[in-house]
């Protein structure tokens, strides 16, 4: 494991943080292993707020569950293991962005809202610019809290393309195998996932 780093891309009052070191990129290569053997199982289009909009988003999704996996027959371990070791790296990433940002120390009932991979294909994979959270999300869903952070963990290294664009901050976070990208979930941070040219 290599040595935690936290930078803020374009400094701290942008808000968007990249965490490297956290999550262990041997773990990451393997569940793509296991995740690419049992793919047909478990990937479908991947959906948006408003359903499956191709135009919009063009990847292949899986929620990370347990129980999916065990109604699939699929004995794919690593890939529980995937979702608990992301999720106590999420937290402890969080733990640092908070640090710098006073106001979210008081944060009530602060939870995650699951995982869900997305399989960016070659020269195809995308996802339009959009925000991950709205002040009436919890009308439109039905209840809960609003998102307060977006966070992205990318489980792979994308020499050429792909990565986080955030248009109005003019920054682009590179999917690097194992970081964690935090942002504010509101549309003052709406981002693209960008295709990915060379894997």
């Amino acid at each position: 494991m290599t040595e935690m780093e936290f930078n803020w891309l374009k400094g701290p009052n942008a808000f968007i943080m990249a965490a490297d070191g956290i999550l262990d990129t041997d773990l990451c290569a393997t569940a793509i292993e296991v995740a690419k053997t049992n793919y047909r199982h478990l990937f479908e289009k991947g959906p948006t707020w408003s359903g499956v909009r191709p135009l919009v988003k063009n990847t292949n999704d899986w929620t990370i569950e347990g129980q999916t996996l065990q109604a699939l027959k699929v004995h794919a371990p690593v890939l529980d293991q995937l979702r608990q070791e992301a999720q106590l790296a999420m937290h402890l990433a969080i733990s640092q962005y908070i640090e710098l940002n006073e106001v979210l120390w008081w944060w009530p009932d602060r939870s995650d809202s699951g995982f869900r991979l997305q399989h960016y294909l070659k020269g195809a994979g995308y996802y339009r610019t959009h925000a991950d959270g709205s002040p009436w999300e919890p009308m439109a869903s039905g209840g809960g809290n609003p998102r307060v952070l977006g966070c992205i963990i990318y489980l792979n290294t994308v020499e050429v393309g792909g990565g986080t664009n955030f248009p109005q901050h003019n920054v682009i976070c590179p999917a690097k195998a194992g970081r964690i990208a935090l942002f504010p979930a509101a549309w003052t941070h709406q981002h693209a996932g960008m295709t990915p040219l060379s894997s």
